[in-house]
């Protein structure tokens, strides 16, 4: 959405504009800025540049795609905010958590992951699954599923299993 407000300041005139995008992590981001000569050469740019003359927005065709990018590209960077972050268990990967606490890192990763729900919410999915909202339950779960063979043992031994599941 393109805005344009003219204001009087002694002999000039000042238009400010308000460009809304979207950034290259899915965030709505306003750019404002100002002309103090005609506003119509900075109007033209922005109507050439971007298509919309102003008050005007573009639809959801055009605005999901930039959020589905947007969301492809917030989740590869949080799992660059979580590695140091990451407590891996290598002998029972399901046991493998994040350290939220006492680490300066937290906060980035906490507002990643805020950016990627909100972002969800938008394309009307469900909330992110990490390790840091998943219980020890579920990320047993989520091993069984990529070990197909571990599944069945799981099912004949299952004394056996419930002590492998202890963390």
């Amino acid at each position: 959405m393109m805005l344009a407000a003219p204001f009087m300041v002694k002999n000039y005139t000042i238009t400010g504009f308000q460009v809304e995008t979207i950034d290259r992590l899915g965030k709505d981001v306003s750019l404002d800025f100002a002309t103090i000569e005609s506003p119509r050469p900075a109007m033209e740019l922005l109507r050439f540049s971007t298509g919309l003359t102003a008050g005007t927005r573009r639809g959801p065709d055009t605005t999901k795609p930039l959020y589905e990018a947007g969301l492809k590209q917030s989740l590869l960077e949080l799992e660059t905010l979580k590695k140091p972050l990451l407590v891996v268990n290598n002998k029972k990967p399901w046991c493998s958590t994040i350290k939220l606490s006492d680490n300066p890192d937290s906060a980035a990763y906490k507002g990643m992951v805020e950016n990627i729900n909100a972002l969800r919410r938008k394309l009307e999915l469900p909330p992110v699954q990490d390790l840091a909202t998943q219980s020890t339950d579920q990320q047993w779960e989520a091993y069984l599923d990529s070990k197909p063979g571990l599944r069945q043992w799981v099912a004949a031994y299952k004394q056996q299993a419930e002590t492998l599941k202890q963390c």
